[in-house]
């Protein structure tokens, strides 16, 4: 395994380790049961002491989906570097996903639509297979329709047996089976794709068990702020990632945001202290920059030395 490969798969991990699904004996008997030394001051540093085949393990038990293992990443549906989400809709609300698919892409989230994303070339079944077993969430439009679906009570099965995050939404009847049990999301102009995918958005950018795989998504809905009100939104998600979820272009990303933006230049933070956003954003920033070592002047290299 590659080091970019590995770090990316521990980062993956960790964020679902520390997530709500486990207490902190049920953290400590995964990571034994898989060889994972528990002595380590915290769960990356925990996993680092693993092989790659252990991570591989751990990774297949976490998220499940033993297709994913065998499919040549090549041949998933997915654009490099986004976060993957499965849209599961009925065939008569397929242009509805089209739409958020269209406007999650803006914040480096990759939406699968089957009629949408599928090539006519592909095998449908393969196709929808390969983006069940290697999607990172699902979201589910929940309309009247939706229970008679031949295909789309299957997919969540596939997903919830994978344990994976899925954020039903609520457009026109109630969740039902095994995804009742989870918070509907809901739009504040019901059916309108911009309103839904803010409210999918929103729901994946909290949940404990991906905030790790939503760090990116989050820092670049931030860049994108079109409103001074949107851009407020976007920094409160910001401050909302813990430290460890930030890498260095992410954080770089953010900072030209800040300086460029111009929505993001006019507006202000008012809690807990009133303040410029840009100011604020420098105060976020500048532990990050520490924790990251980007304030490090690079070595002077030999033949630099004036002597």
């Amino acid at each position: 395994m590659e080091p970019g490969e590995r770090i990316d798969l521990i980062r993956r991990l960790t964020a679902r380790v520390r997530g709500t699904d486990f207490d902190w004996e049920e953290r400590e008997l995964v990571l034994r049961q898989f060889g994972f030394s528990t002595s380590e001051p915290t769960v990356i540093a925990d996993l680092e002491t693993g092989t790659d085949e252990s991570l591989v393990d751990l990774d297949e038990y976490l998220f499940g989906g033993s297709s994913r293992s065998t499919l040549d990443p090549g041949d998933l549906p997915w654009q490099p570097g986004t976060f993957r989400l499965f849209i599961s809709h009925t065939s008569e609300h397929a242009a509805l996903g089209g739409e958020l698919r269209e406007i999650l892409a803006t914040w480096r989230m990759d939406g699968f639509v089957a009629h949408e994303t599928i090539e006519p070339t592909h095998e449908w079944e393969r196709e929808i297979e390969a983006a069940l077993g290697s999607c990172h969430a699902m979201t589910a439009l929940i309309t009247h329709d939706f229970i008679a679906s031949r295909w789309c009570d299957q997919e969540v099965g596939y997903c919830l047996a994978r344990k994976i995050p899925i954020v039903p939404v609520k457009l026109d009847t109630n969740p039902h089976g095994f995804i009742a049990k989870y918070q509907a999301a809901t739009a504040a102009w019901p059916g309108t794709a911009p309103w839904i995918a803010d409210a999918i958005f929103r729901a994946l950018a909290r949940h404990s068990a991906i905030r790790g795989l939503m760090a990116g998504p989050v820092v670049y809905r931030y860049a994108a702020s079109r409103s001074i009100d949107g851009a407020r939104a976007n920094f409160d998600l910001l401050r909302g990632l813990s430290v460890d979820v930030w890498t260095r272009e992410l954080v770089a990303t953010a900072e030209r945001a800040t300086a460029q933006n111009s929505q993001i230049a006019s507006a202000a933070v008012l809690e807990p202290e009133s303040k410029s956003m840009r100011q604020a954003a420098a105060e976020l920033f500048a532990p990050l920059r520490d924790a990251l070592g980007m304030n490090t002047p690079p070595p002077v290299a030999d033949d630099e030395i004036p002597f």
